[in-house]
């Protein structure tokens, strides 16, 4: 048996007994890749880029509810979800999708934003 795949769900198991297949399992218990899904999944993200090498924009990750820290709606920004990408997926994932990859990293480059600081340093992003 593959020592990686979870046990089945047991919803009679003690808390006790979740610790100790937790710790068993380094706290996760992961299943192999499902390459399959994998492929299709980013058909989908980058099927969604369009030719200005941007994402459309989405929905709200989560909202304000108005109590405290009231910071508005926070988005998914692109250059993290496609740096996410490219440091969990393998290579070869990602080779289909160089060119949506290379038509957004030319967007981010041509619309970097600089600002100089009092102090001298200089903040860029977009």
């Amino acid at each position: 048996p593959d020592s990686r795949r979870r046990p089945p769900h047991n919803p009679r198991r003690t808390p006790a007994e979740s610790r100790e297949r937790d710790g068993r399992f380094g706290g996760f218990a992961l299943p192999p890749r499902n390459e399959k899904l994998i492929r299709a999944a980013l058909a989908a993200v980058f099927g969604e880029l369009g030719g200005n090498g941007l994402w459309p924009s989405g929905q709200p990750i989560f909202t304000t509810r108005g109590r405290g820290n009231d910071v508005g709606n926070a988005f998914v920004f692109s250059p993290d979800l496609l740096a996410s990408l490219i440091e969990t997926l393998p290579p070869e994932a990602m080779r289909p999708h160089l060119g949506a990859v290379a038509s957004h990293t030319a967007w981010l480059a041509s619309h970097v934003v600089e600002e100089l600081l009092p102090t001298g340093g200089r903040l860029m992003g977009w």
